[in-house]
């Protein structure tokens, strides 16, 4: 849970105003349903739930995110549902092993300045990737890419890209705004998140089921 206190005797019409959310490491293995009616939410964290399969469709009604994390998913492809959220500024896919498809579902994230694809096992920059030219930082490192930078040049106001490992691809002399940092390869076990999401899950179930009821009303 991140910066969200939510009590068990909390009315409905509080979690509807809740604007940002934490469900890390809960185990999840489809997106709750629930979610769905928190349409007010900017921010949403998903992370470290590695077996989350399934239940895309119940973001569809959350049109104001802005910043979503799927990081350690073990996602083997992007969501479909991906391309509906057309607000999102920040999105993080990073640590899924194996996310080879589904490229071209950000193409309509036309606002999309923050993309995170570090530890992706990335061969080659995704030809996709040129059209999303709000771009503004992209993390590539800890991915064996050894072709591919050419789809990067359309990204004009690129300014910041993090990669593992030097030289420059020299395809990218070209954009003279960017600036290239370097992070070491990702060492496993570091700063993995506690599921302190787990126990907000919890609330909200019981909360949406006491609304049902009316025991709340």
């Amino acid at each position: 849970m991140h910066n969200s206190v939510v009590c068990a005797n909390a009315p409905w019409a509080a979690l509807q105003r809740l604007t940002d959310l934490g469900l890390w490491d809960c185990y999840l293995t489809a997106v709750p349903e629930q979610l769905s009616a928190l349409t007010a939410l900017t921010r949403l964290i998903l992370r470290g739930n590695e077996r989350l399969t399934s239940g895309w469709q119940h973001l569809l009604p959350l049109t104001q995110l802005q910043g979503l994390d799927l990081s350690w998913c073990n996602l083997t492809a992007v969501p479909e549902q991906v391309s509906a959220l057309t607000a999102l500024t920040r999105l993080d896919l990073s640590h899924s092993y194996e996310l080879t498809g589904g490229w071209h579902h950000p193409l309509p994230l036309t606002r999309l300045l923050d993309l995170n694809l570090s530890s992706c096992g990335v061969t080659a920059v995704p030809q996709q990737l040129s059209a999303l030219t709000a771009l503004t930082r992209l993390d590539l490192c800890d991915n064996n890419i050894s072709s591919g930078w050419h789809h990067l040049l359309p990204l004009t106001g690129l300014a910041h890209l993090t990669l593992s490992r030097a030289p420059v691809p020299a395809e990218l002399a070209t954009l003279l705004r960017l600036r290239i940092s370097y992070m070491p390869p990702f060492q496993p076990f570091a700063d993995h998140p506690e599921p302190w999401g787990l126990l907000f899950l919890l609330i909200l179930w019981a909360i949406c089921l006491a609304h049902a009821y009316g025991w709340l009303d």
